[in-house]
Order: structure tokens, then sequence, then C-alpha cells
């Protein structure tokens, strides 16, 4: 789904982010408690791993990057455990810091292309219950319902260059009495469980869970 209207929503859309750049969650920076490395460190560590062609959190131990920081996988793990970091303003401050430097540069600026948004969601099919709200979804590319999640992205384009901006996990809670998300209560039982801070991030992203597609699209704007 595009949206494109010059300069009304994506005009928003840089408000929005240029507030979050001064809002960004300062527990982000805050100590590490499994091992001598800081949160920011650890986050650097997350972002490095492609670049030093480290396919997964079990290669690193043994990596340059393992030499670099230390600590061991479960440092990663850990790390993306918390329930305090607002990953959707270390979205936003990332990709305001990118689009300041492609927004100056001449071949934006005398560009005839439109800047638009681009909306669109795509199934995350998963083959193993042990997961957080883990349910059946309808995919339209299989046309039957499947185990997984839907993803739910928001880009920025201008022609040349695109970005996200902001991402977002979604369920189906099923037609079926007694069958939640199109699951039985002993698929349900097997799904992950863990009590969390209901004033945390993660507690606010999954009040989300079940909002329409459509309701989120408008949200982003």
């Amino acid at each position: 789904m595009h949206i494109a209207d010059g300069n009304g929503i994506t005009s928003k859309v840089h408000h929005k982010l240029a507030v979050a750049q001064y809002s960004y969650d300062i527990s982000f920076l805050s100590c590490h408690d499994a091992c001598q490395n800081t949160n920011l460190q650890v986050f650097q560590i997350l972002v490095l791993l492609p670049f030093f062609a480290i396919k997964g959190f079990s290669h690193y131990e043994g990596s340059v990057l393992n030499r670099m920081f230390g600590g061991k996988k479960d440092v990663l793990y850990t790390y993306l455990s918390q329930d305090g970091i607002n990953w959707r303003n270390v979205i936003y401050r990332i990709t305001n810091w990118l689009l300041a430097k492609v927004t100056v540069r001449n071949d934006h600026q005398k560009s005839k292309l439109p800047t638009v948004l681009i909306a669109d969601d795509t199934d995350l099919p998963k083959t193993g219950f042990h997961m957080e709200s883990i349910g059946k979804i309808f995919s339209h590319v299989h046309q039957k319902c499947i185990l997984g999640h839907k993803a739910l992205m928001l880009c920025w384009s201008d022609g040349r260059t695109q970005f996200m901006l902001d991402v977002s996990l979604h369920g189906e809670k099923g037609k079926i009495d007694g069958k939640e998300q199109g699951l039985t209560s002993e698929q349900r039982r097997q799904r992950y469980e863990r009590e969390r801070d209901k004033d945390s991030h993660i507690s606010k992203q999954k009040e989300i869970l079940y909002l329409l597609i459509r309701q989120k699209i408008l949200s982003f704007t």
C-alpha cells in the first residue's frame, strides 16, 4: 500500500522522528547486568553482526566481534529479553539520522520523484508453539490459515532510497469459540508465557496485537 502525499503525511512523519530524537529512552544507555558491556555496546554488537558475516548468536563466540567486545551469546539473548527498551524510538532515532543525511543531497532536492510512505504486511510463519502470543493467521499467499504472526511495516522512500520507519506484530483472534487464535487449549498451554510490567514498552505493544491492519496503518500517520 503506497501513501503518496508530497508534503502532508511525510512532513508529519519527519516531525515525529524529530520529536523521537529528544524523547529517546535513557534506560537504553544504562549498564548491562550480565557482563561488563553497557546496553549501548551490546546494541552495537547486534548492529554489526551481519557486517561481520555472523549468521546468528550461536556464531558470536570465537568471532572477531567477540574478541573486540567479549561476552557470550547469552548476553545478546538477555539484552533482547529486556522489557524496558523502546524499540520504536530506537528505529526512529536511527532513521532520523539517516534521513537527515539523504534529504540534504542534491539528487534528492532536485528530484521530481514523489516522496512516499509504503505500508505493507507480510506473513511470519512459525513451526512451534513455544512463543509468546503465537497463533493462527490467514495467509493470503497460501490462501489458508498458518501458524505465525503478521508483520506490518512502514517505509519511507524518495524513489532512490528506502528506510523502515516503524514495524508492529499482529495476530488474529479467530472466529471459533474455545479456539482463541485458532489454537486448542492444549496448544495454547504450550505457548511461552512471561509476566511483564504492565507499563513496559513490550506490554504496550502487546495491546495492539489484535488491532486490524488498516487501523494500525491509520495510526502510523
